[in-house]
Formats: C-alpha cells, structure tokens, sequence
C-alpha cells in the first residue's frame, strides 16, 4: 500500500544519501591515505 511505499522510498533515500556522503567526505581522505601507504 501507500504506508509500504513510502517506507521504501525513505530506505532508497536514506541508502543514497548515506553513499554520497560517503563518497563526498570519506572517499578523498581514504584514498589519500591510500596513496600515503602505498
């Protein structure tokens, strides 16, 4: 139904949202670090 749907919709949002945080503020520090080890 509409409840199911919207729960969904917030999941999808809240796992995109939290990839591009991701991607925004921890991808240029780990892979700096990265090319630090390396």
């Amino acid at each position: 139904g509409i409840g199911s749907a919207i729960a969904l919709a917030l999941v999808v949002a809240a796992t995109i949202i939290s990839l591009v945080v991701v991607r925004v503020s921890g991808y240029d520090k780990m892979r700096s670090s990265m090319e630090g080890v390396s």
